[in-house]
């Protein structure tokens, strides 16, 4: 089967919401002064494979539309990844985001690490598409110490 570009576009973002739903879980507060806020807690013991890292990090790589930005989850005790998609179609509008991706530092394979994935998450390229997508680009983002509490 020839795989059309709209085709390749479909299954990344599948191939990403699908390993989301394995490792992050969304929780929305219901009641009281969090009501409506959004928590995602990672699943430390569903650990990510080495085959599915080299996917994730070679589908944001080909893509012009993905992002990946350190953050926490579980409460801020965690430091993890994300994974977001951006539509824009010009400079003045503002862009449309949804969170695709999110894991834990503690699910990666052994051999990678915060360190490991700044290379990524602090290029050049990424940081431009971070900009255009309206993301805010924290100075501070090299440093792992700014995502653990």
């Amino acid at each position: 089967m020839i795989s059309t570009l709209e085709t390749q576009v479909k299954e990344d973002i599948e191939f990403l919401k699908e390993l989301d739903k394995r490792t992050c879980k969304v929780h929305v507060c219901s009641a009281g002064f969090y009501q409506g806020l959004i928590e995602l807690d990672c699943d430390h013991d569903k650990r990510i494979t080495e085959a599915e890292l080299s996917q994730v990090l070679e589908t944001v790589e080909r893509r012009d539309d993905l992002v990946i930005y350190p953050t926490t989850t579980n409460s801020g005790f965690s430091v993890s990844f994300q994974i977001s998609k951006g539509t824009k179609s010009v400079p003045s509008v503002k862009a449309e985001k949804e969170r695709v991706l999110t894991f834990s530092e503690m699910q990666l394979p052994k051999e990678h690490n915060f360190q490991t994935l700044s290379k990524y998450f602090l290029s050049e390229r990424n940081k431009k598409l971070m900009k255009w997508y309206d993301f805010e680009i924290d100075p501070r983002m090299r440093d792992r110490v700014n995502y653990q509490y």
